[in-house]
């Protein structure tokens, strides 16, 4: 397992995706996976749940409310994946979603899609500060 882009870091979780090459030995098979890794690095709250930081936010955790750790990673496809992408919707509805891209079998067949996953977020956007943010100096 490798990673081979760059991290996002969104709403206190790191985001950064993993290849996995093909274990078979077929050079005719797929060419590996990729997966899409989601892990709290603080205390995050979002909806009715409580993510413990260094714990997976792919899935919630078990009890609403109380502080814990769902799973920290899903498959993405097959292929190399690039950096996942944080996009907001055009009306500002929450929650944001996640593109990344993986290249498919044998470099054939890149398909872009949203990950199936609604990343925790905040309830607004006044707050966010980003290495873009003009207002830190």
């Amino acid at each position: 397992m490798k990673i081979l882009a760059d991290p996002a870091f969104f709403g206190g979780v790191l985001y950064f995706t993993t290849y996995t090459p093909d274990q078979s030995g077929n050079p005719c098979n797929l060419a590996g996976s990729g997966r899409l890794y989601g892990v709290a690095l603080m205390l995050v709250k979002a909806d009715q749940y409580i993510y413990q930081a260094g714990g997976g936010v792919i899935t919630p955790p078990p009890l609403p409310g109380v502080p814990g750790s769902g799973n920290r990673s899903m498959v993405v496809g097959s292929g190399v994946p690039t950096a996942p992408v944080i996009s907001f919707k055009p009306s500002g509805a929450l929650p944001p979603d996640i593109y990344v891209t993986t290249s498919g079998g044998a470099g054939m067949d890149a398909v872009t899609a949203r990950v199936n996953f609604n990343p925790p977020a905040f309830s607004n956007r006044t707050n966010i500060l980003s290495w873009r943010d003009r207002r830190v100096q």
